[in-house]
């Protein structure tokens, strides 16, 4: 952490220094990466993306930060127990970091208790319905050991135990470490790559950020994984699918400027019909032939709303005389747009449209989506996977749900794709 310039990094580095630097329970000296990662103010924050890049070392520091204070209460969750236990994982590290510290360990309940009475707890979460074993607990930060191993049903309900007392000096956090992969990728790369929100951060350190590791030998330890293992745990890539079930590899997350959309020279709209529970959807893109590019810069996302209340926003989306191409499967709900003067369009189905469509977006050198005009289309490109068999390999089939946004950016360009297969 640089020296301070200004008064309220004056007090952000006297905070650093008495919880970390000159912390008798902090043993390590934090690298630059794991700096930013302890005085993060945000509520949630990942840390990681490659191994190697010190995320355990991180953990145990965060968890030692403010264990002076009486009302602080840490709980360290892994999947599985064993995982904690395992050499040179939380709780060997723990043991090696505090034994011959004040601080006392209780095999039984998994807790260190510091003399101020603080504690840090290690716990597990093996089966879904072990979130409710914390259903009464309260605590200053939870730290989950590799995020991706995890549902999102639990990391949000444990979030839900977060809570501390209006006059104690410390925040209340979670704080994740992981790599790329694992059963929560996709919720994980959503949440921290996807989702706009002011609370929620990421925090990249890679192998090289570790000075205390031997990366040369560590690196060569890694070059006989797959190449998916290896952009994942070597460079940190959470792009790339764990195993090849990700459909757009081509997505690019941007602010599009209106300069941009006034430069462009086409635009295509395109409704899918939603009957509840499913979303009426509406998106407006454009397609720059010449670099093969795909633009999201509009869309509409309602529940529960008449077709003269869908068509109402659409007209104020869209330039009068547009086309809007919709799901032929609602031939009343084209008839009542036509009626309200939108020139609605069925799209034409057929065999093998529905993979002719995806396959053609899915080839195109960029899809980029502004997340801020189109937060589901952002949202739905980015989760969205082939299906699986019972055995859970991946197949050649796209699943049909959470498309909404997908649906009604195909039917949007289904013009140019149709008329020019080679654009």
């Amino acid at each position: 952490m640089t020296q301070p310039t200004s008064e309220k990094q004056a007090r952000a580095f006297a905070v650093f220094a008495e919880t970390v630097i000159n912390n008798p329970y902090c043993l390590h000296k934090p690298t630059q990466k794991q700096a930013q990662f302890l005085v993060d103010p945000r509520k949630e924050v990942l840390f990681g993306g490659a191994a190697g890049g010190g995320k355990s070392d991180a953990a145990l520091m965060a968890a030692s930060q403010y264990v002076n204070y009486p009302d602080y209460n840490v709980l360290i969750l892994r999947r599985t127990y064993p995982q904690l236990t395992q050499a040179g994982c939380l709780v060997p590290r723990s043991l090696e970091w505090w034994h011959d510290t004040e601080a006392k360990y209780n095999q039984q309940t998994h807790t260190w208790t510091f003399p101020s009475g603080a504690t840090v707890a290690f716990g597990s979460l093996q089966h879904e319905k072990n979130k409710y074993d914390y259903q009464s607990g309260e605590y200053s930060l939870i730290i989950f050991e590799e995020l991706t191993q995890f549902t999102k049903s639990q990391y949000l309900y444990l979030r839900s135990r977060l809570r501390r007392n209006i006059d104690v000096p410390f925040p209340v956090r979670i704080r994740a470490t992981s790599n790329p992969g694992g059963v929560g990728h996709k919720w994980v790369k959503n949440r921290f790559f996807v989702e706009s929100a002011p609370g929620r951060g990421f925090i990249q350190s890679l192998l090289d950020d570790n000075p205390y590791l031997n990366a040369d030998e560590y690196r060569a330890t890694l070059q006989d994984l797959t190449d998916i293992e290896k952009a994942q745990l070597l460079y940190g890539d959470w792009a790339i699918s764990p195993d090849n079930a990700t459909v757009f590899n081509n997505i690019e997350l941007r602010t599009i400027t209106d300069e941009e959309i006034a430069a462009m020279s086409w635009f295509y709209n395109g409704v899918d019909w939603g009957f509840d529970p499913d979303p009426w959807c509406f998106e407006r893109t454009s397609y720059d032939s010449n670099r093969k590019i795909i633009y999201f810069i509009d869309e509409g996302y309602e529940k529960r709303l008449s077709n003269a209340q869908t068509a109402e926003i659409t007209r104020g989306k869209i330039r009068p005389g547009e086309m809007v191409v919709c799901d032929s499967a609602e031939p009343k709900s084209i008839m009542d747009y036509r009626d309200m003067n939108i020139d609605a369009r069925p799209v034409k189905k057929g065999a093998g449209s529905v993979e002719t469509g995806m396959k053609w977006m899915a080839t195109r050198n960029k899809i980029v989506i502004d997340p801020v005009r189109c937060p589901n289309a952002a949202r739905e490109f980015v989760e969205c996977e082939k299906a699986r068999d019972r055995a859970g390999e991946v197949t050649n089939a796209y699943i049909d749900a959470e498309n909404h946004t997908i649906d009604a950016g195909r039917y949007s360009l289904a013009p140019v794709y149709m008329a020019h297969d080679s654009c």
